[in-house]
């Protein structure tokens, strides 16, 4: 927990602090305490009291050559609290198999921690749920095993592209294409819950747009299978491993998630990319659209992304559909949401193709 509060931008700490779910609530003033510790330069001993492992797994050993199976570590492309990702190729080529073409470079994702229960399950999880996914638009597993360290160890398509946030600032795209990756980015979710996998952590991150503006969606680290009562035996799915600027308002209480908590996350990142702002301040992000007085609160009706344009000619091609089908999904009750992400999609892609797209062509689930 607390190395995913160090990673949150210093705005969105507190939020992510009060909404922490009930069983872990406890641990708010420690957390705070550490991360002011932090904050104030007060580092010696900052994680002194902090529980530590009886050894010192925690420290990663791979650097570049690594082996991990038949693949050799290149280069580090991406780190979270958990695993980091590489850049990898195989290591052996025999020589009747040798070829001037260079070798296919694939994405290993390794544990920093060596193998134990706990990362074991983790790693199963995600190579679970990975391996049911066979479309281009989705990261896709090539492979699993253990390296010589027992790590166990992910292979999967290696994406070449930018964070969707990144690739914007970069390329400064027009309204149009900024709506084109939308619409492949909601056809990819949608693709995703049919197979019955609710992504949960919807982020820019998390969304790679490669050289020529196809999206690809990627990390089902905390994913979940559904229906939600499975949710339940499932210790990824109660992982506290989220974005709170992203994610939905039952996801930041702890309750169980369906695709309408995606689609929530879907809403939030498409209004972020249309208008390049959050529909809501850090601090507002508590409940979504739950504004707490004490132990009150009262629900309060998400902006229109028109209100938040950068300009009033993106504001008109923003009203309308697009307003309401993107009010629509940062409902506060999942219930109030589009039926599906494939529903939004259908939406934007409407509006794309100029065709008439009524507001109150959405369903409810």
């Amino acid at each position: 927990m607390l190395d995913q509060a160090l990673r949150l931008p210093a705005s969105q700490v507190d939020a992510w602090l009060v909404a922490l779910p009930d069983v872990t609530r406890h641990l708010a003033p420690r957390l705070r305490s550490l991360l002011q510790q932090h904050r104030t330069g007060a580092c010696a001993g900052f994680m002194a009291s902090s529980p530590r492992l009886n050894d010192d797994r925690t420290a990663s050993s791979v650097k570049p050559g690594h082996r991990a199976g038949p693949y050799r570590l290149l280069r580090e492309i991406g780190r979270g609290g958990m695993c980091s990702v590489w850049l990898a190729e195989r290591a052996e080529r025999s020589g009747r198999s040798r070829s001037p073409c260079p070798a296919r470079q694939v994405a290993i994702k390794l544990p920093h921690r060596a193998l134990d229960a706990d990362t074991t399950r983790r790693m199963a999880h995600e190579r679970d749920i990975t391996a049911l996914m066979d479309r281009p638009q989705v990261a896709r597993l090539r492979g699993a095993g253990l390296d010589a360290e027992k790590r166990p160890y992910l292979v999967l398509d290696h994406v070449q592209g930018l964070p969707l946030d990144q690739w914007c600032a970069r390329r400064q795209p027009s309204l149009q294409a900024r709506l084109r990756l939308a619409v492949q980015l909601a056809r990819a979710l949608a693709y995703v819950h049919g197979l019955g996998v609710v992504h949960r952590d919807l982020k820019p991150a998390n969304v790679l747009v490669g050289p020529r503006g196809q999206v690809h969606l990627l990390d089902f680290g905390i994913a979940c299978r559904l229906p939600p009562a499975q949710q339940a035996e499932d210790t990824a799915c109660t992982e506290l491993s989220f974005t709170p600027a992203y994610a939905s308002p039952e996801q930041r209480r702890g309750e169980p998630t369906t695709g309408a908590s995606d689609v929530y996350s879907l809403a939030v990142l498409v209004f972020e990319l249309l208008t390049g702002r959050l529909p809501h301040a850090p601090q507002a992000v508590v409940g979504g659209w739950l504004t707490r007085t004490g132990t009150a609160s009262r629900e309060c009706a998400p902006p229109l992304a028109s209100s938040r344009a950068a300009d009033a000619g993106t504001a008109a091609h923003l009203r309308g559909a697009i307003d309401a089908v993107l009010c629509q999904a940062l409902a506060p009750r999942p219930a109030q949401r589009p039926a599906s992400a494939a529903a939004v999609a259908d939406v934007l892609q409407a509006w794309q193709l100029r065709a008439a797209c009524p507001a109150e062509a959405f369903g409810a689930v």
